[in-house]
């Protein structure tokens, strides 16, 4: 493989994002290569609970808002790269593919949490979807 020229990293705000979004930031100081961060914050939950919400646009904005201040934190932290950051209203394995394509990204980069049985499922297996669906190397850090 080839050193990678673009890296797509994904986040979730959690410590198993932030260590891949460490790790991708240390692989693009050594070989040059471009980031994006890549932040999944879908809206269509709380547009499905319009009529149990008083106001949900007002909650999608806070939503929005609060991962914007999240994303453009993440990227602050690592202030050595240029990091771009990217915030998609899709589900997160969607969000990542459609991110890397429009990049052309040659790695992706994603923390895993180790979920088992219900958890797993509640969490839909976001790097293994990332994992089965991209078109290209995926790096998984536990």
């Amino acid at each position: 493989m080839d050193l990678p020229k673009h890296i797509v990293v994904a986040t979730d705000f959690t410590p198993a994002s932030e260590r891949a979004l460490e790790y991708a930031v240390d692989l693009a100081r050594n070989t040059g290569a471009d980031v994006t961060l890549v932040h999944a914050c879908e809206t269509a939950p709380i547009d499905a609970l319009e009529g149990a919400l008083s106001d949900p646009g007002a909650v999608v904005t806070r939503k929005i808002t609060a991962a914007r201040q999240a994303l453009d934190a993440a990227a602050a932290r690592h202030g050595e790269v240029p990091i771009a950051t990217r915030l998609v209203d899709e589900p997160p394995w969607e969000a990542v593919e459609h991110v890397a394509d429009e990049v052309h990204a040659d790695l992706i980069v994603v923390g895993t949490h180790a979920h088992r049985g219900l958890s797993r499922l509640l969490h839909r297996g976001v790097a293994e979807n990332i994992v089965r669906r991209s078109q290209c190397p995926v790096l998984t850090l536990h």
